[in-house]
């Protein structure tokens, strides 16, 4: 979920190659991340943005559970290739 904390004129976002949406005219917004999406500020003026991660509301207590170990699982991996050579 995005909750824009300071507005700003110029800001915009694309999902999924649809036409562009004004950040302006939006409050809070729910987003899947996972879905090709692109956001830009245009202005001079910071955009401050409260992104917060909530569960899709369909998946069982055992899909979130593996959700989040494939989740530390790729962390722990990314970590552990840090400062490696190929």
């Amino acid at each position: 979920m995005r909750v824009n904390v300071a507005q700003v004129e110029a800001c915009y976002a694309t999902l999924a190659s649809r036409e562009a949406l004004d950040f302006n005219i939006l409050k809070a917004w729910v987003s899947d991340d996972t879905i090709e999406h692109e956001a830009w500020n245009d202005s001079d003026k910071l955009r401050a943005v409260l992104i917060f991660n909530i569960w899709y509301p369909d998946l069982t207590r055992r899909e979130r559970a593996l959700v989040t170990a494939l989740s530390a699982g790729a962390a722990t991996f990314a970590g552990a290739s840090i400062g490696r050579e190929s």
